[in-house]
């Protein structure tokens, strides 16, 4: 599952400043909710939200969908962890 995943450059950066981990976003992803979306951005992909409680404190993932030659990739767009 996770070769179809990518990172970007800020969602990556988010990750450092926020002590999130690459296992705790794939956590997130398989055991999480949607809690916003899915919706089409104007340039065409889609976006959502997971929520799930990480060491107790809420975590999101926001991530967007696409499809390329290969097929269907998700590129993580951000991640939000907020005080629990």
């Amino acid at each position: 599952m996770s070769e179809r995943i990518f990172y970007s450059p800020h969602a990556k950066g988010r990750m450092i400043e926020r002590g999130v981990t690459m296992p705790d976003v794939m956590d997130c992803l398989g055991k999480g909710q949607i809690t916003e979306g899915p919706f089409q951005q104007p340039g065409g992909d889609w976006r959502f939200t997971i929520s799930w409680f990480r060491a107790g404190s809420p975590l999101q993932v926001v991530g967007a969908i696409d499809v390329d030659d290969d097929g269907t990739f998700l590129v993580i767009v951000t991640t939000i962890q907020k005080k629990g």
